[in-house]
């Protein structure tokens, strides 16, 4: 149990940010933050964890649960998808910090991108990354919707990346989780 943060390698992007808090009630929060040069894309999992001999994995939203080798008491090592260690010449720990410089579960970061509302989705289309994800609790923003109704219009919120099942099929998707709309434009559009 504690607090955890670090930076690894990545093999398609800048780098990622991590941040881990493991509670007392077996619960956890992930936030990893990839970079694509000056862009971010933030991800946030929770869920509960569980302890298997050196191991502590993470059963969130992913297929397959995010899972660590304890180095010591203060460092966590990364392990792949099936618990074995990462062949890398780079660091893949992250480090025991003070509870204080921690934050809490982030509310995420300002996403900027084209929205449109079809067919009762939400759709958002990300200005840094051209990708095109659903938009989930969408519901909160019922008069976004229906002033919506299949108009495009350039937005600015506060939320992160994250994943979820799809419906009847054995794999997830990445959806958008708003937390707070910043702006709304029929003017502005991503440059």
């Amino acid at each position: 149990m504690g607090t955890y943060a670090g930076k690894y390698t990545c093999a398609d992007c800048s780098g990622i940010d991590v941040q881990l808090q493991i509670n007392n009630d077996s619960s956890f929060w992930l936030y990893e933050k990839y970079w694509f040069g000056k862009n971010a894309l933030p991800f946030l999992d929770s869920g509960k964890w569980k302890l298997n001999d050196d191991k502590i994995i993470l059963t969130g939203t992913t297929l397959s649960p995010h899972q660590y080798k304890i180095i010591s008491d203060s460092v966590l090592e990364m392990l792949d998808g099936n618990g074995k260690e990462i062949e890398s010449k780079h660091s893949n720990q992250i480090a025991s910090i003070n509870k204080n410089n921690f934050i809490k579960p982030p509310i995420g970061d300002t996403i900027t991108g084209t929205y449109n509302y079809v067919h009762e989705q939400a759709f958002l289309v990300d200005c840094n990354t051209r990708n095109k994800v659903k938009i989930t609790n969408a519901g909160i923003y019922t008069d976004l919707q229906k002033t919506a109704n299949g108009q495009k219009f350039f937005v600015r919120f506060i939320g992160y990346y994250s994943l979820q099942e799809i419906k009847g099929n054995a794999s997830v998707e990445r959806v958008f989780v708003p937390h707070q709309l910043l702006q709304i434009s029929t003017k502005d559009s991503c440059q």
